[in-house]
């Protein structure tokens, strides 16, 4: 009693003993539990021993699955622990049905299930250790199943990176309603043509490809400056005039005499 402690002398006073029984037949009588060492010793290790709970066993059993990144060898410990609280009568069968389902490698699962009715739990730790130890072997020369992975995800990625963007708002789309000023999807916070000048009718707000203003090809005739060349002649010398004579062009052309 000394060496329990208070919290041990607590638990102590508070267990159900049982009491002595008396001798028959000239037999010595039987003391009562807590008046003999093997009598505490026996009674406080059923108090402190876990109770049994056999169906959160086989839940947590049929639960633990082979986590991301888990060596195997530490998912089938856990796996024989828990498996030990479930008292099932094959334990070496559950053991190896939860190898197989709840492995986190499709190729360790493959292979198990083409054993078929071969497949024993000493196979099935024997087929994920070796799986295991050459995908290690594969990561230590720079190759395997994992770095090929690697890679297509990086091209993946890298495709999408250099995929030229595309604006919704910016382009020109017919199914869409289109803006009267800038000629683009109607769905901007802002028209870009707003402060811009038509370079068709020299307006102010609107671009040329959606301008209304109508061209009118002027009925005015063009003028085309040429030149003549006038001949008059005297007595005493020959007189050349160059002047300028401006003419009229329509659809015929004009030329100097």
């Amino acid at each position: 009693m000394t060496y329990m402690g208070d919290r041990g002398r607590e638990i102590f006073e508070t267990l159900d003993w049982a009491p002595s029984v008396a001798g028959q037949d000239n037999q010595p009588a039987t003391p009562a539990e807590n008046e003999t060492l093997t009598g505490v010793f026996d009674r406080f290790e059923r108090y402190v021993r876990p109770k049994k709970n056999v169906i959160k066993a086989t839940v947590e059993f049929h639960g633990r699955a082979q986590r991301e990144g888990e060596p195997f060898n530490k998912f089938l410990t856990d796996l024989r622990v828990l498996v030990k609280r479930c008292e099932y009568d094959d334990e070496d069968r559950m053991l190896r049905d939860a190898i197989v389902v709840k492995t986190k490698e499709h190729k360790v699962r493959e292979k198990c299930l083409d054993a078929g009715d071969e497949l024993t739990l000493e196979k099935a730790i024997s087929i994920a250790l070796n799986y295991e130890t050459s995908q290690e072997s594969l990561k230590v020369m720079g190759g395997g199943e994992a770095h090929v992975h690697k890679i297509k995800h990086v091209n993946k990625t890298h495709k999408n990176k250099t995929a030229p963007p595309t604006y919704k708002g910016n382009k020109r789309d017919s199914s869409t309603t289109k803006c009267n000023r800038c000629g683009y999807s109607a769905n901007h916070e802002q028209c870009p043509a707003m402060g811009r000048t038509c370079s068709k009718c020299d307006k102010p707000n609107h671009f040329a490809a959606v301008c209304k203003t109508k061209l009118i090809k002027s009925t005015k005739p063009k003028q085309r400056a040429v030149r003549q060349i006038t001949h008059s002649s005297s007595d005493e010398e020959n007189e050349y005039t160059i002047g300028a004579v401006t003419a009229s062009i329509n659809s015929s052309a004009v030329y100097a005499p």
